[in-house]
């Protein structure tokens, strides 16, 4: 048995309280009494216990940018985990990068400021600040808490398609399969108490739902004494290594560019019979005067590698509370940005009517090709976010993907919540959460139809097409279309619907020559 698991029995034994940090690989593991942990040095919130210094923080605003692994150099890596899967020797294999990143705050600051179930600064070493639960102890049940499956929260109706993606759930009941079987080598009367439940875990680019269930366990009654035992035989934590644990380890060991460290490692606190701890996800560490982001995610025969490759990336946050930032997306489409004029002239407005004349101008042009210099996307169409504020904040580049749309269901409110366009969309995925099994929401305001959740509408009568006067939000291509003759305004009630032939659905990302078309018998008042 390594040296430390021997220390926790101990400790254990003697009910001395203990703070415990274990790297991935048992290589520099750390175990102290509680006593002795000094806050300049450890600093913890998990759980119930934590050793906070509540003195100033640094209250400057964050400043955080990352440079993601090259697509080519992802997709080499997620190949050779496809095809090891396609061998028969893992069935799901928990893939990870090492980002470089710029931020503004020290570590002491990151650790303060972020805002997590699970967190901890190891020195001037790394900082963690863990969404996921390993493993809780209370009167003798074990419980352990498997996460598997993100989704940005943003996505429309994000909730049930993380529930309904079939390669998200067969990847969590892997894992859960799993940990169940880790927990029976250590507890009896194992069983799955709930299963799939989500979280909302909100930082600074935004939020992410988080999938997990809890599975519990009877520990015997001479667990204290024992503790590092079990923990030994339960690690590593099987959702951040795959299926089967053992073959999995050494598949990934193999293709991941650098070594863990404590990175996916586990840290918690054991005191008088009771334990909370974590999986050290959410991971940022020091060397020098440079720092990295450690992100991975789960790859299974399902897996597509765009997919998982833009899950990495969504990955890369400090959890705290985002700013809300204003949003201009633009179609990019040849090696040119679409309509670029249109966009500037709203993202004038937008700024100068909220933060006051004075304020610099911005030139997107300049901006958005200067950025673009970075990438090759070829001949693919690309949707740039721009976010800002008074200066913008950053510049993201996705592939763009049309949506399927073929049925509506009309959502109403009675209160207008303001034309800006900004990148918080709560408020739509509240509506969103009405649509039933429609494929979209129409909003309907005061009696009269407005957008859906994410463009704009137009209506024919058979010789005009008409869109509303008092939409959610005057897209570009809207204030275009109007200005250049083809759509005409006026207010539609709702129920004036019937009359009109069909409806069309247009954004900057989807052009008016292309418009998804909506049979009016298809929506649902």
């Amino acid at each position: 048995m390594h040296p430390v698991f021997a220390k926790m029995n101990q400790l254990g034994r003697d009910n001395v309280p203990f703070l415990f940090i274990l790297d991935y690989a048992l290589k520099r593991p750390v175990v102290l009494p509680l006593s002795e942990v000094n806050p300049a040095d450890i600093q913890y919130a998990i759980g119930r216990w934590d050793n906070l210094l509540h003195g100033r923080i640094d209250s400057s605003p964050l400043d955080f940018s990352f440079k993601p692994p090259g697509e080519q150099i992802f997709k080499e890596a997620f190949q050779q985990i496809q095809a090891e899967i396609h061998a028969g020797n893992t069935y799901l294999a928990n893939l990870c990068f090492r980002i470089p990143i710029q931020i503004n705050w020290s570590l002491d600051t990151i650790f303060a400021q972020a805002e997590a179930p699970y967190k901890l600064r190891y020195k001037n070493e790394f900082v963690f600040f863990s969404p996921e639960t390993f493993v809780k102890i209370k009167q003798g049940q074990i419980a352990t808490f498997p996460m598997k499956g993100t989704i940005d929260a943003a996505i429309p109706d994000a909730r049930n398609v993380l529930l309904n993606d079939p390669k998200e759930d067969a990847e969590h009941a892997t894992i859960v399969d799993l940990l169940r079987n880790d927990l029976s080598a250590v507890a009896k009367k194992v069983r799955l108490e709930r299963y799939k439940y989500l979280n909302l875990v909100e930082n600074n680019r935004g939020a992410l739902w988080q999938m997990s269930s809890k599975i519990t366990g009877d520990l015997p009654s001479d667990y204290p004494e024992n503790i590092g035992t079990i923990l030994r035989q339960l690690l590593p934590a099987g959702s951040i290594t795959g299926a089967p644990k053992k073959k999995t380890t050494e598949i990934i060991d193999a293709v991941e560019r650098h070594k863990r460290g404590f990175y996916t490692g586990i840290a918690g606190i054991f005191d008088n019979g009771q334990m909370d701890s974590a999986v050290m996800i959410r991971f940022l560490e020091k060397e020098g005067d440079s720092f990295f982001y450690r992100s991975g995610g789960g790859i299974t025969s399902q897996s597509a590698w765009e997919k998982e490759y833009a899950e990495l990336l969504k990955k890369v946050y400090i959890p705290v509370q985002p700013k809300n930032l204003l949003l201009e997306t633009i179609r990019w489409e040849k090696g040119q940005f679409m309509h670029l004029g249109w966009h500037q002239q709203r993202f004038d407005e937008s700024r100068t009517q909220i933060f006051g004349e004075k304020i610099p101008p911005i030139s997107l042009e300049k901006l958005l090709y200067s950025s673009v210099q970075n990438y090759d996307f070829g001949e693919q169409t690309m949707k740039c976010r721009v976010l800002y504020d008074k200066k913008v904040e950053r510049v993201e580049y996705h592939p763009y993907r049309p949506k399927a749309i073929h049925s509506l269901q009309c959502v109403y409110i009675t209160q207008h919540p303001g034309s800006y366009k900004w990148e918080d969309r709560r408020f739509y995925m509240d509506l969103l959460a009405q649509k039933g099994d429609a494929d979209e929401i129409l909003i309907i305001c005061d009696g009269r139809v407005t957008d859906i959740s994410y463009a704009n509408v137009a209506l024919c009568d058979g010789v005009h097409w008409w869109t509303p006067a008092l939409p959610i939000l005057k897209g570009t291509s809207m204030r275009r279309l109007i200005d250049e003759g083809i759509l005409k305004t006026k207010e539609i009630p709702v129920e004036e619907l019937s009359t009109y032939q069909k409806l069309r659905i247009f954004n900057a990302m989807i052009p008016w020559e292309k418009a998804v078309e909506v049979k009016i018998e298809h929506i649902k008042i």
